[in-house]
């Protein structure tokens, strides 16, 4: 009778457990690696050619300063900018200084010019085109 009884409840148990499961809703995430065509991305590398340590900042929204991590400062030698945005970018923080614009995938940056951005990069803002 004994063995009955706790049969039962861990039968019940186990029931309760399977109704639960079933009853939370599964959370579904998109995956990082599949882009929104109108999403915002920008990427910085370490050397000309798109070659070298990239570096991609986790939020990099339109009309928003953001300043590159000290160990990315003063470093990048090309980049890509994602279609449709524009990136201004300046040699000091908090986007202060003589801004100099590019859009698409620049392989060289500008070692010569006013301003210079061949590894001449602090911080940088982006806008949307059209």
């Amino acid at each position: 009778m004994k063995f009955t009884v706790n049969l039962i409840a861990l039968l019940f148990g186990a029931l309760s457990s399977t109704m639960v499961a079933q009853a939370v809703p599964t959370v579904v995430r998109p995956t990082p690696l599949k882009q929104d065509p109108d999403e915002m991305s920008i990427t910085f590398y370490e050397y000309t050619s798109f070659r070298g340590t990239s570096y991609s900042p986790i939020y990099s929204g339109p009309d928003f300063c953001i300043d590159l991590p000290l160990g990315r400062q003063n470093r990048p030698e090309s980049l890509e900018i994602s279609s449709g945005y524009s990136c201004a970018f300046y040699a000091f923080i908090e986007c202060i200084g003589p801004e100099q614009s590019f859009s698409g995938d620049v392989a060289n940056l500008p070692r010569i010019g006013v301003p210079p951005r061949y590894r001449r990069i602090a911080s940088f803002e982006c806008t949307k085109l059209g």
